[in-house]
């Protein structure tokens, strides 16, 4: 049918846009998490020096202890969602797909790669890894 609209090509654009804002996201929950983390080690060492013993009657002690607690599991909740973000963020950029502008600059001047190797090497001396990009 001549008259028959064509699909849309999906340019990758919207799913490019997606994952950076996802990353960045990612990126302000580890932030976050970081925070909330050295809060509630700074807290929970507070309380260690005003309680040293498993019992305390002093209730300052107490609320930074139970404020450290609130405070370490908000990190851990932190922690995890700012990893799945930047998993998520990763997957979106990786697997939209190229623009067609880039896609033919980089077969017209052949600005690819046509074949990449990574090789680890362990050795007495430390590890080491040999990437080599053939055109």
């Amino acid at each position: 049918m001549e008259g028959a609209p064509k699909a849309p090509v999906e340019t990758g654009a919207a799913r490019r846009t997606a994952g950076w804002v996802t990353g960045a996201a990612g990126v302000a929950l580890l932030g976050t998490a970081s925070y909330f983390g050295l809060q509630a080690i700074s807290d929970h060492d507070r309380a260690k020096r005003l309680c040293p013993a498993s019992t305390c009657a002093d209730i300052e002690g107490v609320n930074l202890n139970e404020s450290s607690r609130t405070e370490a599991d908000v990190a851990t909740v932190g922690f995890a969602l700012g990893g799945v973000a930047l998993g998520v963020a990763a997957y979106l950029l990786l697997s939209a797909p190229a623009s067609r502008s880039v896609a033919a600059e980089a077969r017209a001047f052949h600005a690819m790669p046509s074949r990449v190797q990574w090789v680890p090497l362990l050795a007495k001396d430390g590890a080491r890894a040999v990437v080599s990009l053939e055109w």
